[in-house]
């Protein structure tokens, strides 16, 4: 008949209610009889009967057992004509495209503020840009994967952290440092805070708002909150200045760490292949890798990729299938291969 949100936003006109099912259609209800009595025996005994069988020369006539499905005051009242399905969501009947576009949509909440987005001093491709990422609707990965289709996500800007306009806007380290966040919350938390005392003021007190005053006492909230600042700096002359502005001291400086890692190299004429597998929540988002490196070390090769919801035995075992199919494309065969993974040493030795 169709998708599922089709059927449960339609229901039958009886009229001589052939091929209107008796249990499976919503011809007297706002659900199927089937649905408002789970697991009945009649109805298990009787599944395929129609609401045909129930009317004789345009009147209702049924055994007493049909009672304790509905009462006689409840059924629909019989028009002559052939059965009828109709769209449950307009006025006529009919169902047109944008009822059902309307229907299923997802609706979002009147926004109060739209007017400071569509503010005539800001280009209209900036402020439509905005009014995308305020209703979350921009072409992120998170959007597709809210519609069923799996694959691992990763920020294209800072590569730590899914591709979402939340990660983007506040967790990305691309942006500003997570101390300078901090500092920009402060701040607009602050100056709201003090409007609404200037307002309390003239209103109550009928005082006049000084501005030196007022910087004064932002001032001063920045400084009790200096305490709590927990984020690290990435050092930039920029960061300096706005410190500096603010007067408050410098933080802690987040450094690169350079790992030193170890590898046994192979023989002359042999590969190593050094293979990979993660998944973030086991099963979650998962990828994989692998390089290639020959007898004095050099870099030969690499992949990676996404590998959608799986676990980390199954993005271990991939980057481990990945090389190999690798090797066997190249026709190397004399191979060494790496990896973390016990189990999947275990098994590819068997």
């Amino acid at each position: 008949m169709g998708s599922p949100e089709f059927i449960e936003n339609t229901r039958w006109i009886v009229g001589n209610g052939a091929k209107v099912s008796l249990w499976n259609d919503r011809w007297i209800f706002e659900e199927p009889i089937c649905k408002l009595f789970p697991n009945h025996p009649y109805i298990a005994l009787h599944p395929h009967l129609q609401v045909q069988e129930l009317i004789i020369d345009n009147h209702w006539c049924f055994h007493e057992d049909f009672l304790k499905f509905f009462t006689i005051d409840q059924l629909p009242v019989l028009k002559e004509g052939e059965y009828l399905l109709i769209w449950g969501n307009s006025h006529s009947g009919v169902f047109t495209v944008s009822d059902a576009i309307n229907k299923i949509r997802l609706h979002q909440p009147k926004l109060h503020w739209y007017k400071k987005i569509w503010n005539p001093a800001v280009l209209p491709s900036t402020s439509a840009i905005v009014w995308k990422i305020a209703r979350n609707v921009c072409a992120t990965e998170d959007n597709p994967r809210k519609k069923g289709f799996h694959f691992a996500s990763r920020c294209y800007i800072c590569h730590d952290g899914e591709d979402n306009i939340e990660h983007i806007l506040w967790n990305c380290e691309f942006s500003f440092s997570p101390m300078i966040k901090e500092l920009w919350i402060i701040s607009a938390y602050t100056a709201m805070v003090e409007l609404w005392f200037i307002r309390n003021e003239i209103y109550y007190d009928d005082v006049k708002p000084v501005l030196s005053k007022i910087q004064v006492r932002i001032a001063k909230k920045f400084h009790e909150c200096e305490v709590r600042l927990k984020g690290v700096m990435w050092g930039t002359e920029n960061e300096k200045s706005i410190l500096q502005f603010f007067n408050i001291q410098v933080r802690k400086i987040k450094r690169t760490r350079i790992i030193e890692i170890f590898f046994y190299l192979p023989n002359e004429n042999e590969l190593l292949l050094c293979c990979d597998g993660d998944a973030r929540g086991n099963p979650g988002n998962a990828g994989y890798g692998f390089v290639v490196r020959n007898h004095v070390g050099a870099f030969i090769f690499a992949e990676s990729g996404g590998l959608g919801i799986t676990t980390n035995y199954v993005a271990e075992f991939i980057s481990c299938i990945k090389a190999l199919e690798w090797a066997v494309e190249k026709q190397s065969f004399h191979l060494i291969m790496q990896s973390d993974s016990s189990m999947c040493v275990k098994a590819l030795q068997q």
